[in-house]
């Protein structure tokens, strides 16, 4: 099963290099999808996967023939010993520099902010959110600064609000929708071991000023995940999947 998966993801990383996600037009800057960067590392974490998988085929068929052969050769016992945690040790290095390659990249974009510079308030142009929001979703944010907890992202007819609620005002960023360059649908892939699952983002880039937002949908709010991308396209901001 875990072979299945990493051919599975194999194919996809291969299907990425050679085209795009689907898009409401050209990205302002490069997409996550596109970085590549991320696609290497991917790339090289999926590849020691397999080397892994080859390693252990290699080592059981050395073995079969073997003992068919009516002798065991003292290399087989000592290469498992060996070549097993060594290129399992590989994988998972490999697999935590990928992860930590996407998640720095996904928080940044060129010409953004530094950390330090990174606001706390941003305040749209009066009349931009007024009346009620069209649209609500609570999610997990993430900026560059680090985790703000769980943020209302709503969408009014002329602008969009990221905030914690009446309650707290504060961390809070308001922009109009020309302020939004683009927003894309990411996928961090797992380890691929028992039980981990592969972990979605939505990336949204603000341009004044030019900030990140990265949301992380639970498996009971990933549709309104799809909503939200949805929902930004038709007020006009490039949407990528």
């Amino acid at each position: 099963m875990l072979r299945a998966i990493l051919l599975t993801r194999w194919a996809a990383v291969l299907t990425m290099a050679a085209m795009s996600g689907s898009s409401s037009g050209s990205p302002s800057v490069p997409t996550l999808s596109n970085n590549r960067p991320v696609f290497v590392a991917n790339f090289a974490f999926l590849g020691a996967g397999c080397l892994f998988f080859l390693v252990v085929l290699l080592l059981v068929g050395a073995t079969v023939v073997s003992k068919a052969l009516g002798f065991s050769p003292a290399w087989v016992g000592r290469g498992a010993l060996l070549l097993i945690p060594a290129v399992a040790v590989l994988w998972i290095a490999l697999y935590l520099r990928y992860r930590s390659i996407f998640r720095r990249t996904a928080l940044e974009v060129e010409g953004g902010l530094a950390k330090p510079d990174i606001p706390r308030v941003v305040n749209a142009p009066a009349g931009v959110i007024a009346g009620d929001p069209e649209f609500v979703v609570s999610l997990p944010t993430r900026l560059l600064t680090g985790r703000v907890g769980k943020c209302r992202i709503e969408l009014y007819s002329a602008g969009l609000q990221i905030w914690k609620g009446s309650n707290h005002p504060e961390p809070r960023w308001q922009f109009s929708y020309q302020d939004l360059l683009q927003v894309e649908s990411v996928t961090l892939s797992s380890s691929g071991g028992r039980g981990s699952l592969d972990r979605r983002f939505v990336r949204l880039i603000a341009d004044r000023p030019r900030m990140v937002f990265a949301f992380t949908p639970s498996w009971d709010t990933d549709r309104f995940a799809d909503q939200l991308l949805t929902r930004l396209g038709d007020h006009g901001v490039r949407t990528f999947s």
